[in-house]
Order: structure tokens, then C-alpha cells, then sequence
């Protein structure tokens, strides 16, 4: 019984205490509020969260950009446009539905591009739908058509639209000039050529006195060229005309006689122009230009077929080839300006020949003399002013003792340029097949077709 009562008290006792912890006064009793001080404390930090919120991100546009083109964190030199070709402009969208489908809501947008001088694209809006960074181009690599990333980096050069940012904005880094090598050198000093903005257009080119360039893909072009102007021998004065296929920035084709030029005229004085004293020759060329390393080669061979238009058939002398290396490196002197220097070593030989009397078959003998080769020290520096497109531009060359200085200054933005050009041999004694001197001015029309 002793025990019985024990457990009977203990029972007792533990009821009546869940009893009072479970009573409905105990359980409304309110929470004591928290002092004003403690509520102070809650919204600072809740403050103080958005805020690194915010800075997060903007560290993370600054991160995304830096892991595209590190010149991006000491140079401003940034570029934006809206793309106006419309198959790269869907292609383009098609890749933003693939990895939000959310996107499609902004199917009417135009596609704004923001990227580096040296054509790393930073990101791409459509409307309030934007991609960035690394995840800009691993979507357009695996998501997008062949060579996507590359199109939409080079459909700045044809933009009616360049420059949307204001360029009165600057950010606080100094300017500084930047080294620039590689192929960023290639992109910023190749002629420019508008490219096709309406359906049904398939080309552009470029037309002047000096030859034809033709771009019909963004890899694929053509181009006629009179003379070699490696060598300080452009238009007629080589005496002959390449016909050339390219792919980016490799060139290759033949080379064949021009028989024009071989008389001077004085239709329009007090210009004068003068007629050449080399004679062309049919053979091979190339030539490459990877940025930082480049050149150019061509080897040609007099034949039966090119002795008909001689500039004098007794004592003349020919172009039989020529090969060119060069180191390059260029300079951003700010968003507009650029320079580039090329440096290298030119060997060039040049025949002598005459015709000797007819052989029964009718064709007459060719009597080679000795011929001369020259290798000298090759030098080239550009400079480019990209002002609000390409507005302007010069560059002098100095190879075997002759300097050629050229120029262009834009007219009518894609349409008409004029290029100046002079060629002064500075040594007193010239060689027997060298003018004097050349000037001309051609104007240079572009056009889509």
C-alpha cells in the first residue's frame, strides 16, 4: 500500500504541472516586445545585406568582364552597337530562348551588343533579358550555330548604329596606352568593308584605281590588287596584277603582266602621269597577316607569252619575285586612336633581259643579264582614327631606300573615301628601272550588292 500511495501522489503531481504549463491563460500569454534599440539593430543589418547585395553584383559584372579581356580593369576603351542583320540577330535569340524560355517575351527587341576594342563581348541584351561574360560565350558555343561568338563580335565594323553608349562618358581609371599584339591588330587595321543589312544582300565591296575587294562570307573574300605595295611598288609600277582568294587573314592566288602604264600622259596638268620602266611577270603570291607575326612571298618567271607589251624590248627589266617577314605590335593611344609598327627583313630580286633577233620559228630569244637582289631592313608604322567610325588614317613604309607615304580620310561613312599615296625614292642615284617619284589619289567606293 505504501508503494501504491507513492505512485498515486506522483501522478498527482505530475498532472497538475502539465495542467499549468497548458493552461490557455499560459499559452495567450504574450511575448514581451523587443526593446527599440534591438529593432534598430534588425534593420541595419537588413540594410546593410541589400547593400552587399548590390555590390555583389556589380563585383560580378566586373568579374565577368575581367574574365573576358583583362585590358577591361585599365582601359576603357569599350564599344557598343545593335546588331541590324536579322538571321544573326535571330540566331542570336534563339540561343537566349534555349537557356530561359522566359526570354520570349522580348521577341521584339533589338539585340544591343557591349564588348572590348579587341572584340570580347562583354554581353548582350534583349530588352530587360541580358547574358554575360563566360556564360554569354559557353551558351553561344554549345547552343548556338557554327562561328556564332565570331559573328556577332564582327558585326560591329558594320553597324549603322556604332557607338549607342554616349562617348562623353568616361570612367575614373586613367587612360593609358595599351600594347596591343595578336589578332586583335588584324581586326582593328583591316580595310573595313559595310556589310549587308537588307535580306537579298549577299556582299560587299570595295572599288579604286588600285584594285577590287570582294566579301561575300565572314571568312571567304576575293580581291584584284594592282602592284605589290610590300615593296614600295604599288599600282602600275610593278607591272603586274594579282588576282587573290582569302580566308580571314590569308591570302593566295596568281599573279599576271599588266600592260598598262607603259606611257606617260599629261591629259589633266599639272598632273603628270608617269610611265613605268619594270615589267611584269606571271607566277604565284601569298601573304598572311596573324597580328603578331606576318609576311608575304610571290615568284614569278618571264615567258613567251609576256614579250608582246615590253616597256623596251632591247634592254628592260622585270619583277621575278620577292619575300617579306615582319614582327608586329601596336599601341591604343586612347578609345579612338591606334597605332601599329611592323618590323621585319624584305628581299627582293629584280631581272634584266633583252629580246634577240627571231628564230625560225618567229619567236624571239630572251637574253637574261645578271640580275639584281636586294635585302634590306623592312618598316611600317599605322595609325588609325576610329573617331565615330573609321574616319582616318596614315602610315609611312620604308624599304631598299624608298618611302611611301599613304592616307585615307572617310567622305561618306561606308560609301566614299579618298586615299592619297606618294613614293620617294631618297637615295640621289636611282636604279635604271625606278621613277622618280609617284603621286596619286584615287577615290575608293564601297558598295552591297
Amino acid at each position: 500500500m505504501n508503494q501504491i500511495g507513492h505512485k498515486t501522489l506522483c501522478t498527482f503531481a505530475v498532472s497538475i504541472f502539465l495542467a499549468f504549463t497548458y493552461s490557455p491563460l499560459h499559452a495567450q500569454k504574450p511575448a514581451p516586445a523587443p526593446p527599440a534599440a534591438y529593432r534598430m539593430i534588425v534593420n541595419e543589418m537588413e540594410d546593410s545585406l541589400r547593400t552587399i547585395d548590390d555590390d555583389i553584383q556589380v563585383m560580378q559584372h566586373f568579374l565577368e568582364a575581367s574574365t573576358v579581356d583583362p585590358k577591361v580593369l585599365r582601359n576603357p576603351a569599350l564599344k557598343s552597337w545593335r546588331i541590324q542583320n536579322t538571321a544573326l540577330r535571330d540566331s542570336l535569340f534563339s540561343v537566349f530562348v534555349q537557356v530561359d524560355s522566359s526570354t520570349q517575351s522580348e521577341a521584339g527587341a533589338d539585340a544591343i551588343v557591349l564588348a572590348t576594342q579587341s572584340n570580347d563581348l562583354i554581353e548582350v541584351r534583349f530588352g530587360n533579358a541580358v547574358m554575360k561574360g563566360t556564360a554569354l560565350e559557353q551558351s553561344l558555343d554549345r547552343l548556338g550555330k557554327k562561328d556564332l561568338y565570331a559573328l556577332v563580335a564582327s558585326s560591329y565594323r558594320y553597324s549603322r548604329d556604332i557607338e549607342l553608349r554616349d562617348p562623353s562618358v568616361r570612367l575614373s581609371t586613367p587612360v593609358q596606352a595599351v600594347l596591343t599584339t595578336g589578332s586583335p591588330l588584324t581586326e582593328m587595321f583591316a580595310p573595313r568593308l559595310p556589310e549587308p543589312h537588307q535580306a537579298g544582300v549577299v556582299g560587299s565591296a570595295a572599288l579604286s584605281l588600285t584594285g577590287l575587294s570582294v566579301q561575300t562570307l565572314p571568312h571567304w573574300g576575293a580581291e584584284i590588287r594592282l602592284g605589290f605595295d610590300d615593296i614600295n611598288l604599288p599600282f602600275w609600277m610593278a607591272g603586274a596584277a594579282s588576282f587573290l582568294g582569302s580566308y580571314d587573314r590569308v591570302k593566295a592566288g596568281v599573279v599576271l603582266p599588266f600592260t598598262g602604264g607603259r606611257f606617260s600622259s599629261q591629259l589633266f596638268p599639272p598632273f603628270v602621269i608617269r610611265s613605268r620602266k619594270l615589267n611584269g611577270a606571271r607566277g604565284i603570291t601569298a601573304s598572311a597577316d596573324f597580328g603578331t607575326l606576318g609576311g608575304s612571298i610571290a615568284i614569278m618567271r618571264l615567258t613567251q607569252n609576256d614579250l608582246s607589251a615590253l616597256t623596251d624590248s632591247r634592254d628592260f627589266y622585270y619583277l621575278s619575285g620577292f619575300a617579306s617577314l615582319y614582327y608586329s605590335f601596336g599601341l591604343n593611344l586612347d578609345q579612338t586612336q591606334s597605332t601599329r609598327a611592323k618590323v621585319g627583313l624584305t628581299v627582293r630580286r629584280i631581272g634584266h633581259a633583252s629580246l634577240g633577233d627571231a628564230a625560225p620559228d618567229g619567236q624571239r630569244q630572251l637574253l637574261e643579264f645578271e640580275s639584281e637582289t636586294a635585302a634590306s631592313p623592312y618598316v611600317s608604322i599605322e595609325y588609325i582614327n576610329r573617331n565615330q567610325g573609321e574616319r582616318f588614317r596614315a602610315g609611312l613604309q620604308f624599304y631598299d631606300m624608298t618611302l611611301t607615304l599613304r592616307g585615307s580620310m572617310t567622305v561618306i561613312q561606308d560609301l566614299l573615301s579618298i586615299d592619297a599615296m606618294y613614293v620617294w625614292p631618297l637615295s640621289p642615284n636611282i636604279q635604271p628601272w625606278q621613277n622618280p617619284e609617284i603621286v596619286m589619289i584615287t577615290p575608293r567606293l564601297m558598295f552591297q550588292f
